[in-house]
């Protein structure tokens, strides 16, 4: 759309200096059919051009988009090679791009005044500042350009801020492996024996500090197991009661993530399965008066009676967004019959863990396989890769944008130079100085930057507040952001508008007041 915006404009400034041309058509019997026909194949002809060159560079950068994928470990077979459904499009586009844009400029060419134009002396014939509709281009392709890049910078800065936020564990010092010995043919029991023999193979290996298992670690993929909670001395009547994310855990599980505990203690090998650890966002839910620790509670369908023996600290298993309140169960016979996930803490690197780790469970057994054998970091990867894509993608479409911009202010600009020479030169021989010309075209650049910079940033501002979700830790109506883009945008076109400036304060008036 900003690219239309930006050739509509420079369709408009070309039927401008072509206005002696088409009056000449006209006289010699042209008509405005024919007239509009003519500008409007001339912008088909560019269009057609620039869609094979599309389509070149199409099948040049398509390796480029492979770098968006998702970091997972299944494979991600996607075709970018341009087809013919890819060439279709590309078709409809260059009518699109070639047609629409050249409707107005064609409609302007035809109804083109024959008499004032032949009149006229040659390309002083017309004013030589912008018309209210290229105003009006550049004005919107200057909002478009500046509602991406505000857009962008509160992406980068969300990005930045999640790099850095506290997960409330260790995440440096951590490998995760997911498996199922139950989809191997292992019963409950057998499955627990196993895991207890993995866990002391996991435990000696050198550079790991500890190891322990739990159903689902943080950020894991897929749904969550939901537990309904009773209200104090109430029922749940039609599932009414509030559901909570709930994990298993077994023995030193928060030990070797490095979660805080704020009160209590974690499970133990003895555990009684009638105790709980919660986090602290349901003890604050739940008791907002700060008690929680020893405190009874009613879960599940049938309201089985737990003691809350630990309250950890705050620490994210989920979302980035959000801090979910959660309850930990410990770690019993019916967990073993499904997923498993093994954490284990490292002392150094953790990368360098991950090949004696896979070693050390083929030792145990082989018919067992590790589905995922990761850092946290790596795992995280995948939680952040909708920012990182999102940042990627606004941080192109915003510099496209802008160059598209600055290339529609300096084109009118730059215009508006070239048919304003011969005023330039009466107003120097009065007594204008070059730098009085130089001030004016920098003053009139501003008239058509500032608006859209205005209404930019309005725009900027109310899409991220709609989509305010997908920023996190980020005040979205910063006003510090707004401004720095607003100064990159106002000195990247004012830069782009020096050189008609310049070339205004140039001008020999001689040579102006000559010129027809």
């Amino acid at each position: 759309l900003l690219a239309c915006f930006n050739v509509t404009n420079l369709l408009l400034a070309r039927a401008v200096e072509r206005e002696r041309d088409m009056g000449i058509r006209a006289a010699l019997g042209a008509g405005p059919g024919r007239l509009m026909r003519l500008v409007l194949t001339e912008g088909f002809v560019i269009a057609a051009l620039s869609g094979v060159l599309a389509l070149v560079l199409a099948w040049w950068t398509q390796s480029l988009v492979r770098t968006f994928a998702m970091p997972i470990e299944q494979p991600q077979h996607l075709d970018l090679t341009p087809d013919l459904t890819v060439v279709g499009f590309i078709v409809v586009l260059a009518v699109i791009a070639g047609v629409l844009p050249g409707i107005w400029p064609a409609r302007a060419a035809a109804r083109v005044d024959v008499l004032r134009v032949l009149a006229a002396q040659g390309g002083n014939s017309a004013s030589g500042r912008p018309s209210p509709m290229r105003q009006w281009l550049v004005g919107a392709q200057i909002a478009g350009s500046t509602a991406f890049l505000a857009i962008a910078a509160l992406f980068i800065q969300s990005l930045d801020r999640i790099v850095d936020l506290n997960m409330g564990f260790d995440r440096n010092h951590l490998v995760i492996a997911e498996f199922e010995p139950a989809s191997s043919g292992y019963s409950a029991e057998a499955s627990a024996r196993y895991v207890g023999a993995l866990l002391e193979r996991i435990r000696a290996l050198p550079g790991v500090s500890d190891a322990a298992v739990i159903n689902r670690a943080p950020f894991f993929i897929g749904f969550e197991h939901l537990t309904a909670v009773w209200p104090n001395g109430g029922t749940c009547v039609a599932n009414a009661c509030p559901h909570v994310a709930t994990l298993a855990a077994g023995p030193g599980y928060f030990r070797t993530m490095g979660i805080e505990m704020m009160a209590g203690r974690e499970f133990t090998s003895a555990e009684p399965t009638t105790g709980v650890v919660i986090n602290q966002p349901f003890a604050k839910q739940q008791w907002p008066d700060g008690r929680g620790l020893g405190e009874s509670l009613r879960i599940g369908e049938r309201g089985e009676a737990v003691t809350v023996v630990g309250i950890t600290g705050t620490h994210r298993t989920r979302g980035l967004d959000r801090e979910r309140p959660t309850i930990y169960v410990p770690l019993g016979q019916r967990h073993f019959a499904g997923g498993l996930t093994l954490v284990a803490r490292t002392a150094g690197e953790p990368a360098g863990v991950i090949r004696p780790f896979i070693e050390a469970a083929q030792a145990v057994d082989t018919r067992v396989p590790m589905e995922s054998v990761k850092t946290m970091s790596q795992r995280l990867g995948v939680v952040m890769w909708p920012f990182r894509t999102l940042s990627r993608i606004f941080s192109i479409c915003g510099i496209l944008a802008l160059i598209l911009a600055t290339v529609g202010l300096a084109g009118a600009v730059t215009h508006a130079v070239s048919r304003r020479q011969r005023e330039f030169g009466v107003r120097l021989s009065i007594g204008a100085t070059p730098r009085d010309l130089m001030t004016g075209v920098l003053r009139d650049s501003a008239r058509l930057l500032v608006p859209g910079l205005v209404i930019g940033i309005l725009l900027a501002a109310s899409g991220a507040r709609l989509i305010q979700a997908t920023f996190v830790g980020v005040n979205v109506l910063n006003p510090l952001t707004y401004l720095v883009v607003a100064l990159v945008e106002c000195t990247i076109v004012v830069l782009a508008c020096i050189g008609p400036a310049l070339r205004a304060s140039r001008i020999d008036p001689l040579v102006a007041l000559r010129s027809e």
